[in-house]
């Protein structure tokens, strides 16, 4: 996101002429690309940016972003991935692919926390996997069911390195390229992490949730935790 800016965004002027007129130019420009979501989330980065200017650098008096109007937030998605499409998508996935994908699944862990695993960081017989890199930027220690651990032996030709030799951006080309030849639509990726939560919320009580997805606020399984009415009805 900061290499995005600092290609896109006019960053050769003097910071005190970043005023109001700027910056809702800039919202307007990127509102015609993308979501509101992902603008607000530039403008989230923004914000902290000029506030380290304004409270640690004394560069400024006062952060401009302030002054206009933040893009709303998206809805938050409710999509849950079905056995049947995970089934179908598996078909058309690579080896590699299809085994992140499943561990996904499995431990609700990103795309590129999973390209990004080493094996010195797999604890197989704890049932556990290290990662120090994460979204919110603390390490997380992720439990493995038993799929998830036998997915993960079945791959253990060498005691370090990678374990995966895909990049998240290679992932994410090939993951549509195989959603779209299946002929599923509908979901991203990421809504692995959606239907992983909506299935491991059964087994695990919401701190051990919370503790496994990395949420520091336990509103947070509110937003992954996405079963039907029809599913909740099942079990009255």
């Amino acid at each position: 996101r900061i290499n995005y800016i600092l290609k896109h965004m006019r960053c050769d002027i003097p910071l005190i002429n970043v005023d109001k007129e700027f910056l809702v130019n800039w919202r307007e420009w990127r509102l015609e690309n993308v979501s509101t979501g992902t603008a607000r989330r530039d403008f989230v980065l923004l914000a902290g940016f000029f506030t380290w200017c304004v409270e640690t650098k004394l560069w400024l008096r006062r952060n401009p972003v302030r002054d206009i109007q933040m893009p709303k937030d998206s809805d938050h998605r409710e999509r849950v991935i079905s056995q049947d499409e995970i089934d179908k998508l598996c078909e058309y996935l690579s080896p590699d692919l299809k085994d992140i994908f499943l561990l996904a699944i499995e431990t609700g862990m990103r795309q590129a926390e999973i390209c990004g695993m080493t094996w010195d960081r797999v604890y197989l017989e704890k049932r556990y996997i290290k990662l120090l890199i994460t979204k919110n930027g603390r390490p997380r220690e992720v439990p493995l069911s038993q799929k998830a651990v036998d997915i993960l032996s079945s791959l253990q030709k060498k005691k370090s390195g990678s374990v995966f030799n895909l990049s998240p951006l290679a992932a994410s080309t090939e993951f549509m390229k195989a959603r779209i030849s299946a002929e599923l639509y509908g979901f991203t990726f990421h809504d692995s992490r959606h239907t992983a939560a909506t299935r491991i919320a059964l087994k695990l009580p919401l701190l051990d949730l919370c503790k496994m997805f990395g949420w520091s606020n336990p509103k947070r399984a509110m937003t992954y935790y996405n079963p039907t009415a029809s599913e909740i009805a099942s079990r009255l």
